[in-house]
């Protein structure tokens, strides 16, 4: 790169830039690093908008089912009992929702790597952190609701009957 402009002009070769390409090793490992970023936040992303959906279906359930946790109340479960029923519930859509994703992940990482010719690289250890990053949004999603269920009023909600 330093000689080219001395090809292009020799008198003047200060008229030329020659910027070299990086080294195949550099420019590999800087593409790696910014697609695992992009990969990282997309599923930041995932995860926030799942812990959203979740959140919003507790919710919706929690107003639709007042007159039952009220008859619970009424019959004699705690405040308590009610929060923990309504945690359970979005504890396990978060850990469904982390088996789906790794049946769709791995699915997506074969279907590529088939299409391409490419040979599939897994990690099983990965499993049981997705589901456990999948429970973990589910419980996390699943607070808000689970004390809205627990502070309603067995009297008020049963009026609704």
């Amino acid at each position: 790169a330093a000689l080219i402009p001395y090809a292009l002009d020799p008198e003047r070769p200060d008229r030329f830039v020659a910027l070299a390409p990086p080294e195949p090793e550099v420019l590999r490992a800087s593409i790696e690093s910014d697609t695992r970023v992009a990969f990282l936040i997309a599923a930041a992303v995932a995860l926030m908008v799942g812990a959203l959906a979740i959140a919003s279906a507790a919710m919706t359930s929690v107003v639709e089912r007042t007159v039952h946790y009220g008859i619970r109340r009424a019959l004699g479960a705690t405040k308590f009992d009610v929060a923990r029923l309504v945690f359970l519930e979005t504890l396990t859509l978060g850990i469904l929702g982390g088996v789906a994703g790794c049946i769709l992940g791995v699915m997506a990482v074969l279907g590529v790597s088939i299409r391409l010719d490419w040979t599939p690289v897994f990690d099983p250890t990965l499993i049981p952190i997705a589901i456990g990053i999948g429970a973990v949004v589910g419980a996390v999603a699943g607070l808000i609701p689970a004390l809205k269920a627990a502070k309603l009023d067995p009297i008020r909600a049963m009026r609704r009957v």
